[in-house]
Parts: C-alpha cells; sequence; structure tokens
C-alpha cells in the first residue's frame, strides 16, 4: 500500500486542542515514549510486509514551506483489558496549526488528506517570542499532552512563524484522534488444536491416547462464533470481543486471534488459533465439609461431536436427596446464535424439567434479542433453619415466559438497551398430603432500560490454571418496571475501577414486589505480587417475604466460610468476608494439573430476621489443584483449618475452590 492508497483509508480526524485530551480517567493510559514536533517537516508513510501498521517517519531535509507534523510513540497497558501490552505510533501533518480556529473545517495537508474541527481553544500554550529569544512560558499555560508524562520536544533554533491577524496568541497544540487504516479483512485462517498440541506436552502415552479419542472442535463451529468476518473492515474491539465468545464456548483451553500477512505484499488475514481442552468426563465427584457428605458419579460430554454442545448424565446423592438429571445445551442451534438449554431431572422426592430457546445480546453491538423459556416442576421443598431441617413443602410449578429488547445505540464498547420480558406462572406451595392442591396464576410484564460501557480484564491464575480468564469489569445499570399484583421495581448495577496488576469491582442488584431482595458485593483483586493472586471479597443481602426454598442457603451458593457443613448458615439475612492469597507453585505439573496453595480467612453466615445473627469463621489454608488440560478450569481445593463463632474447633473440607 503506497501513500496514495493510504490516503484514501485515513479515518476522519477530530483534533482536540488544550484541556479535554486524553489520557483521561477512565480511558487507556499510554505513557509516551518519544515524541517530536516539526514546524517544517513531511511524514514519510512506509509499509511493511511483516506488520499490520504502516512505518512513520519524519523528513525535514530541504522543507521550506511551513507545514506542522508530528510524530509520537505511546506505550499502553490497556486498562479496557482487551489485549496484551502494546505500542502505537500517532502521526499527524497539521497544515499550519496556527490558523486552526473554532468549528472551522480545515484540511491537514496534502500528504496524508483527512478534516479536522478544534473543539476547546484553551490558555495559550507558547507566547510568541522572537528569533534571539525563544518563546516565554506562561505561569498558567497549561501542557495539552502532559498530563503526568514527557512534553512533545518543540523545535529549537526555528525562526518564529508570522502572526495569524485571527488570534495571534493562540497557538492550539494537542492530541488528536489516533491515525488508523481501515483495512479489509480478506481471509479467516483457522487453526484448531487438540488437547494436547505440542512434543513434550504431558505424559507421551497420555497424550497420544487423548488426542486420539478426542475429536477436535469443527473450525465451522468456531468460524460462527467470530464476530468480523471475511470482506469486513478490521475492528480491534470486535476481534478482542470474539475472543471472548470462543472462550465462552467453555471447550478451549486457549484462544489467540491475531492478524497475520499471507504474503510479503498480500491481504490482512485473522488467524484463529485455538487448542481444546478434554471435554470427555467420566466423572467421581466427591465432597465433605462438617460431616456432610456428597457424591455424583456422571458422564459429560462438554463438546459433543465438536460442535461446543453439551451432554450430560449424572447420579448423585446429597445430605437432602437422590437427584438423576439430563442436559443439554446448544449455543448454535439451528442456526448462528441461536441457543438451545433443555435439563430434566428425576429426584428422590419429585421431577423437575427446564428449557430455553433464543437469540441473546450475543455481542455488546447486537441489535436486538429475544428468548423464550419455560419449566415444569413436581417437587419437594426443603427449609432449613440453624442447621436443620425447619419445613417441607411441595411445590408445583408451569411457567411459560419470553424476554428481549432493542438497542437503539450499539457498538462495539457501549450500548443503550430497551428490554422487556413476560410471564405466565402456575405455581402453588403446601404441605406435603394436602389435597385438593391449590391453583394459583400469575400474569407478570417486565419493562426497563440497560445502559451499559464494556469492559474485560484478561487475568490468568485466577480462579483457574494455565488458561486466560475474561473477568467482566463492565459499567453497567439496569432499572426496570415490574407488574404483577401490583407495580415493583428491578434495579441491578456494577461499577469498577481497575489498575495495572489489579482491580475492585462494586455489584448490587434489587427487587421490589410482593418480596424484596437485595444484595451487594465488592470484590478487590491484586496480581501485583509475583505468582500471586491476592483478593478480598465481602457481601451482604437481605430478603423478605421470599418464596419458600428462595432464603440464602450458603452452603447451596457456597458463598460461606468453607469448613462448615451443609445448611450450616439460611436464612432472610447474610453475610461474607473473604480473604484469601492464591500461591502459585506449579503452572501445569506434568502436563496435566496446576498446584497452588491458598491461606484463607472466612467470617460470615445467614439468619433469619426474629433471631440475633448466626455467624461463623475459619482459617487455615487450602491446597488448590485444577485441570490445565480440560475444557473447564475450575479449581477444587483441600482445605485444613480451625473453625470459630459457632461450631468451634479443627475441621476439613473437600470442595470445589471459591471463584469469584
Amino acid at each position: 500500500m503506497g501513500t496514495r492508497a493510504l490516503s484514501q483509508r485515513v479515518l476522519t480526524l477530530v483534533l482536540v486542542a488544550g484541556c479535554e485530551l486524553l489520557p483521561r480517567a477512565g480511558d487507556t493510559q499510554g505513557v509516551q515514549q518519544a515524541g517530536r514536533w516539526d514546524w517544517y517537516g513531511r511524514l514519510n508513510v512506509e509499509t511493511d510486509p511483516r506488520y499490520t501498521l504502516v512505518r512513520l517517519t519524519v523528513d525535514t531535509v530541504g522543507v521550506t514551506e511551513r507545514h506542522d507534523v508530528v510524530l509520537a510513540r505511546f506505550d499502553f497497558d490497556p486498562s479496557e483489558g482487551e489485549g496484551d501490552e502494546y505500542a502505537l505510533t500517532i502521526a499527524l501533518a497539521l497544515g499550519d496549526a496556527r490558523r486552526l480556529a473554532p468549528r472551522h473545517p480545515y484540511h491537514l495537508g496534502s500528504e496524508i488528506p483527512a478534516t479536522a474541527t478544534v473543539t476547546c481553544l484553551c490558555r495559550p500554550y507558547l507566547r510568541d517570542g522572537d528569533a534571539r529569544h525563544p518563546p516565554a512560558r506562561r505561569p498558567d499555560r497549561r501542557d495539552a499532552v502532559l498530563h503526568g508524562v514527557e512534553r512533545l520536544q518543540r523545535p529549537r533554533g526555528l525562526p518564529a512563524p508570522p502572526a495569524d491577524s485571527r488570534d495571534p496568541a493562540v497557538t492550539p497544540v494537542g492530541l488528536v484522534a489516533l491515525l488508523l487504516t481501515t483495512q479489509t479483512v480478506d481471509t479467516i485462517v483457522v487453526d484448531n488444536r487438540n488437547v494436547f498440541d505440542r512434543a513434550g506436552d504431558g505424559p507421551a502415552f497420555v497424550a497420544r491416547l487423548a488426542n486420539a479419542l478426542h475429536i477436535r472442535t469443527r473450525a465451522s463451529v468456531i468460524r460462527r462464533s467470530l464476530l468480523v468476518g471475511q470482506g469486513e473492515p478490521y475492528d480491534s474491539a470486535r476481534v478482542a470481543e470474539s475472543e471472548r465468545a470462543l472462550r465462552a464456548l467453555n471447550v478451549f483451553r486457549l484462544v489467540r486471534v491475531d492478524t497475520v500477512r499471507v504474503s510479503p505484499r498480500g491481504g490482512l488475514a485473522l488467524q484463529v488459533v485455538t487448542a481444546d481442552g478434554w471435554s470427555s468426563k467420566p466423572q467421581v465427584n466427591y465432597s465433605t465439609a462438617g460431616g456432610d457428605q456428597t457424591w455424583e458419579v456422571a458422564f459429560v460430554e462438554e463438546n459433543f461431536l465438536g460442535t461446543a454442545s453439551e451432554l450430560a448424565a449424572s447420579y448423585g446423592r446429597t445430605p437432602d436427596r437422590r437427584r438423576l438429571q439430563f442436559s443439554y445445551d446448544n449455543p448454535h442451534f439451528l442456526a448462528r446464535r441461536t441457543g438451545l438449554l433443555l435439563q430434566y431431572g428425576d429426584f428422590s422426592d419429585g421431577r423437575k424439567g427446564v428449557w430455553q430457546f433464543g437469540v441473546p445480546f450475543y455481542q455488546t453491538a447486537a441489535r436486538a434479542a429475544l428468548e423464550t423459556y419455560g419449566e415444569a416442576a413436581r417437587e419437594r421443598v426443603l427449609v432449613f433453619r440453624d442447621g436443620g431441617l425447619d419445613t417441607t413443602l411441595q411445590r408445583r410449578a408451569l411457567r411459560l415466559g419470553v424476554t428481549g429488547g432493542v438497542a437503539p445505540y450499539a457498538t462495539s464498547k457501549d450500548y443503550v438497551r430497551l428490554w422487556f420480558g413476560g410471564e405466565w406462572r402456575r405455581e402453588d406451595f403446601a404441605a406435603e398430603g394436602t389435597a385438593p392442591f391449590p391453583r394459583s396464576t400469575f400474569v407478570t410484564g417486565r419493562v426497563g432500560l440497560e445502559i451499559g460501557h464494556v469492559r474485560f480484564r484478561v487475568l490468568e491464575h485466577f480462579n483457574s490454571y494455565a488458561r486466560r480468564e475474561d473477568v467482566d469489569l463492565s459499567q453497567k445499570l439496569r432499572l426496570g418496571a415490574v407488574v404483577e399484583s401490583g407495580v415493583g421495581l428491578e434495579a441491578r448495577g456494577q461499577v469498577s475501577t481497575v489498575w495495572r496488576g489489579g482491580f475492585a469491582v462494586l455489584r448490587g442488584e434489587a427487587t421490589v414486589l410482593d418480596s424484596t431482595r437485595v444484595r451487594g458485593r465488592f470484590t478487590v483483586v491484586s496480581q501485583n505480587l509475583p505468582r500471586q493472586t491476592v483478593l478480598a471479597h465481602v457481601e451482604g443481602g437481605a430478603v423478605h417475604r421470599p418464596k419458600p426454598g428462595a432464603e440464602f442457603d450458603l452452603w447451596l451458593e457456597q458463598r460461606g466460610p468453607r469448613l462448615f457443613g451443609a445448611h450450616a448458615f439460611t436464612g432472610h439475612r447474610m453475610a461474607w468476608l473473604v480473604f484469601e492469597d492464591r500461591i502459585l507453585l506449579a503452572e501445569d505439573a506434568w502436563g496435566l494439573v496446576g498446584v497452588g496453595i491458598a491461606p484463607f480467612l472466612d467470617y460470615g453466615g445467614a439468619w433469619y430476621g426474629d433471631e440475633t445473627a448466626r455467624l461463623g469463621g475459619d482459617a487455615g489454608v487450602a491446597l488448590r489443584l485444577g485441570p490445565t488440560r480440560a475444557v473447564r478450569g475450575e479449581a477444587a481445593e483441600f482445605a485444613v483449618g480451625y473453625r470459630f463463632g459457632i461450631g468451634k474447633g479443627w475441621a476439613i473440607a473437600l470442595r470445589r475452590a471459591v471463584a469469584l
């Protein structure tokens, strides 16, 4: 691509002079590493077939006509969490910048044509001088590109330019929006690898057997999940979201999407590299805490015939019941974005079936969503109090509903959505043996607004090992009205802040109708120490007049002190505080498992409104083990520690590790 071809693809720029310039709080922070400003220069644009971007330099030899040019390099650690650290070179040909005026279109030279508009003229940057005396600094001047980083170099030894009759005192200086080329994706290359994709990964016999038995994910499934297609302009935000969509399929242990040149002068290719996780899982699960045991035998195929569909059958027992369950989940059922979920459970005390079908908001820029769902259940509901069974009821339910929405504004970073929902429900609770059983019918409508700014951090060694995890730190607010027997409100929101190596996020939700439920969570995570993930988490909630079985049960949610037994903390109020330091010992031991230890401190509990707070805590250390070749990398832990508050004493627990 030559200079002429490049000039046809330059995006329109917006010149921001003075005070409203990057970086600002909430934006990706860049540290300027090099800078150059020349009053008399021209920009040279050279293509480099090894890279996607062009090479930019400044040439001042033989240039006699006034033509301001800027060249600067910024190094970024993207707080948006959408990629690795990178460097960006910004080049601008401004013509004679002194002639810029507010709201006045201006041609930015002949080498790289574009238009710009000055949106802000702040205090003068430099006062005019003459050839013998450098321009004087005003004490109240503002360095538009400073913001704690090195200022662009000022030209030295050059005569002052002639004054502009319109505004001789103002020399706008600024960082202008990025100079990018709108390149088109010419082809998509899919490299879908097996479970053990490199020589020496894991024991040789295990690797050969696993690769021979495993059916790799189909290339067509990978292509359907991409949000950038052949012939479309390259969009880095959509590429990052495509990576997240592929990881969300829960069939890969590695996902990488990048751009390459298929030949020195060839087009731009989108290269998608994936490595499957082991998905065929005969499972024997066992956990115990506080003397209460849970076991399960299952067969789960999480990538059925390479289609990213999950097919599962399981049989198990808990302290409450026996269960036999079947499930099927396909994210691309019949159509590209249409998902189907089917679940059926046959319990020792009832039966339950659930289904869901439709198209969700599958990407940030999606314009519409529509899903239907339903439930048919005849089951026993157990209500616990102070660690023991308090009430047993029968629940009979039949639900049919629809949810959806439209997005009047949606980009790859921000959205505004109008959502709606409707549900017909027949649901009743009564004591066992009640005859005739009551029959009550309800109709519920929902409508509201949701706004969001998308931000993700991509972490390793957070909840799993040897893989990248997407942590949603988006700024969101969802408000709505609920109409049933009366009018109620729904609200849900999330705010966050990030720094190099860590983040903090605050989440909250509330529903106010016949019953009221409020819950808030605050999490701080730091990976600033080598091979360590330090986290602190606190949450609390309250519910008023809940349906039977909708009380807080920290054992079922795995959100309470880990060394206590089943249903130790139940009620209408809950609180939980956890501090944990996850120390990595081995990233990929024997090519099969990640190993770590985690000193921990838990404190919290749940209780009913008519009793004093029922709280307990534990402190100890947990051995964390997580599969590195499996589809899902959830870690398990063997925890040993001392319990305090209620149920004092030493205890052990073998269970799924805390996941935040």
